[in-house]
């Protein structure tokens, strides 16, 4: 079984409005996601998640800077080109290394 997987999530040119609606929801429900994951483990453990206050934070400072972006007079009625890949690699742990090597 192959441990990488890569495809396209995105390859298109779009209208900007049309672009920045992707591309706002893709941050949004990242952001969300980091929040429920950290609101969780602050449920179920009592501890903070420093990793995603720190993820939720660059994903918000991304979003501000996509907000300016498209907001620069020089978009309106342009086409946006958006592309994206996705590369998934699966990572084995030491311990199951080990019993698939003997």
């Amino acid at each position: 079984m192959e441990n990488t997987f890569n495809f396209k999530l995105i390859d298109g040119t779009f209208e900007l409005n049309d672009a920045a609606e992707i591309l706002r929801t893709l941050l949004r429900t990242k952001i969300n996601h980091h929040k429920t994951q950290k609101f969780s483990l602050e449920e179920r453990f009592g501890t903070d998640h420093l990793e995603s206050n720190l993820r939720i934070q660059e994903l918000q400072n991304s979003l501000e800077q996509l907000e300016k972006f498209l907001a620069q007079p020089k978009l309106k009625g342009n086409r946006i080109v958006l592309n994206s890949d996705v590369s998934i690699v699966a990572t084995v742990n030491e311990p199951e290394l080990a019993a698939n090597q003997s």
